[in-house]
């Protein structure tokens, strides 16, 4: 109940304090100025850190319980909102505030803030400051656009409300929901389109709070476990800030820019350049970041099993995200960023061109070890203690080595990710069969097949094919969720003539190559057995009789016709009506010459 009561308190007062703030940022002349390294182009009242912390610390006052820790952690998180503060009026040196956040990260430590990652006591220490100032560095890089650093903030404070609580850890469970109700009650005014920024006030307070309040007992209970997990629940509940400030860090590196410097080049507005909305890259993060604590979650109560299997595939999809979004050219000059995936000429996006082998040896190498622990989770029902972990350690070395093997003789190494097509699934799906069979004749021969149970092998297919294929069509399937044509305003609409072969290769065609500026929206096509069925999701909207009151619908710019039996009366009907418009007529003309 005083979890719940802080949490209403703090969201009230902070959605009442950050108008009364903004209009004194804005009075006194404290906003936002737009320049080359800022995303936003307007000017926006800075100083909503100010109302956050305020709205946070008057609800602990009020409703936590009065602890020591409870004291030392709200002690050092006005510390550091007060030097964020001081760098949103004066600025500091990038070094200054990294001294400033070590000597508030080592005050928290000598209280009691501390990891216990490993035996020896000065690992630990090294191992906490460095986890907060990583998280206070993130959470304040991650403030790049509207509602982005506030909204991964709330999530990461309601995951730690929950764990504190579990963990009978009163005060810090307080601390949470009021952190929590704060950054909802501020994420009004800060979401897309923001009237008030945080600052470094604000962000850096954020990623102080939530990486002290993770700390103290939250391992509580968790004996018998690997110590590792003691650093990989809080590293999943703040996977996506750990995740962003890495990108970052290893793209400016490769680029030789300096990290500590802003940018437009970070993952939310990757992926704006590659046509999502604001509010749609945001909330794509949102989920992202709830799936990671989630994860978090699973691990903390007891689902190690689960979470061994699907925290890694979760990773290995934020890398492939990662890969695909390194296409996005951020450096170029201009004012803002623009996909470039036919010149893509980022130094990690040439490493996984030229060694793109490599990278899925790799990549496959990871996908059989979860497809046979899978396998082995799915048909003993997530339980794998006693002699099925001896099997499943005992086959796994074998499984790997034939499996790889197989792939590589039936030629899964020689096809290209962005073709794949029906005649790669044949291949992937032999090489499986193949990786499948072979592995139990060794295991038959070596082991007799004792305690080895013939399903797992049946599963262990199955999934490594999803897997396999998944991976392949990865490329593909970003290209189609994310990229949205036409983002750029020089795309032209275009509308194809005939929804045969030709059409569905036009099509593929102006999805593949960003140099056409061509964006596919729809076929007419003269037979009546073809009217609204899609090809790659696009809608057969008519015939030529039909073309006039399409082209009004549609706001068609081109009208390219790809089939190439159109007697000459159709082609000249469909001329007159695109001359009505002043819409261009192409033909799609397919030959082999010597």
């Amino acid at each position: 109940m005083t979890d719940v009561l802080a949490f209403t308190l703090a969201f009230a007062l902070a959605a009442a304090l950050t108008p009364a703030v903004r209009k004194l940022a804005i009075a006194r002349g404290i906003v936002a100025v737009p320049s080359r390294d800022r995303w936003k182009q307007t000017p926006v009242a800075l100083l909503g850190g100010v109302g956050l912390v305020v709205s946070f610390v008057a609800t602990a006052a009020l409703v936590a319980r009065p602890t020591p820790e409870l004291w030392v952690l709200l002690g050092t998180c006005l510390a550091i909102a007060g030097m964020g503060l001081y760098d949103d009026l004066a600025r500091l040196r990038p070094h200054t505030k990294l001294v400033g956040q070590i000597v508030v990260a080592a005050v928290l430590v000598e209280f009691g803030f501390q990891l216990h990652v490993t035996d020896l006591a000065g690992i630990n220490i090294l191992l906490t400051v460095f986890w907060l100032v990583g998280i206070t560095n993130a959470f304040n890089l991650l403030d790049n656009m509207d509602g982005l650093s506030a909204g991964i903030g709330g999530i990461g404070a309601a995951f730690c409300w929950v764990l504190c609580s579990q963990s009978g850890d009163a005060s810090l469970a307080t601390l949470a929901a009021a952190l929590t109700g704060s950054l909802l009650g501020f994420l009004f005014y800060n979401f897309h389109p923001a009237t008030i920024f945080m600052g470094d006030c604000g962000s850096m307070f954020v990623g102080l709070a939530l990486g002290g309040m993770i700390i103290p007992r939250y391992t509580h209970g968790m004996s018998g476990y690997h110590s590792v997990l003691v650093l990989l629940v809080p590293a999943c509940v703040f996977l996506i800030p750990i995740f962003d400030t890495t990108y970052v860090t290893v793209m400016r590196t490769l680029w030789g820019r300096k990290v500590s410097e802003g940018g437009r080049d970070h993952t939310s507005h990757r992926l704006v350049s590659l046509g999502l909305s604001e509010p749609q890259a945001v909330l794509l993060l949102y989920l992202l970041a709830v799936i990671a604590g989630s994860l978090g979650l699973l691990m903390r109560f007891r689902a190690v099993w689960t979470v061994s299997l699907l925290a890694p595939l979760y990773v290995l999809l934020l890398v492939i995200l990662g890969v695909y979004l390194s296409k996005v050219a951020v450096y170029r000059s201009g004012a803002q960023a623009t996909p470039e995936a036919a010149e893509p000429d980022t130094p990690l996006w040439h490493v996984v061109k030229y060694k793109r082998r490599m990278f899925e040896v790799f990549l496959d190498l990871i996908l059989v070890s979860a497809a046979y622990y899978g396998a082995y989770l799915l048909r003993w029902e997530w339980q794998l203690a006693g002699h099925r972990a001896e099997t499943f350690i005992a086959s796994l070395p074998i499984v790997i080595g034939v499996q790889m093997a197989a792939f590589w003789v039936c030629g899964v190494y020689r096809r290209m990710w962005r073709y794949t097509s029906l005649d790669e699934l044949l291949v992937f799906s032999r090489a499986v069969v193949a990786g499948t069979a072979l592995p139990a004749l060794v295991i038959l021969f070596a082991f007799r097949f004792e305690s080895y149970s013939r399903t797992v092998f049946i599963i262990d297919a199955l999934l490594l094919f999803l897997l396999l294929a998944a991976s392949r069509v990865s490329f593909r399937l970003l290209d189609r969720l994310l990229r949205k044509p036409g983002s750029n305003g020089k795309t032209r609409r275009v509308l194809i003539y005939g929804a045969g072969d030709a059409g569905e290769f036009a099509v593929r065609e102006m999805l593949n190559n960003d140099q056409l500026a061509m964006e596919p929206i729809g076929f007419i096509d003269d037979d009546p057995t073809k009217q609204n069925a899609r090809i790659h999701g696009f809608r057969v909207l008519g015939t030529v009789e039909e073309l006039d009151g399409v082209l009004k619908e549609q706001d068609v710019q081109c009208l390219v016709v790809s089939s190439q039996r159109l007697n000459g009366s159709q082609l000249e009907a469909a001329k007159a009506v695109c001359r009505t418009h002043k819409v261009p007529v192409k033909r799609l003309l397919l030959s082999f010459t010597d």
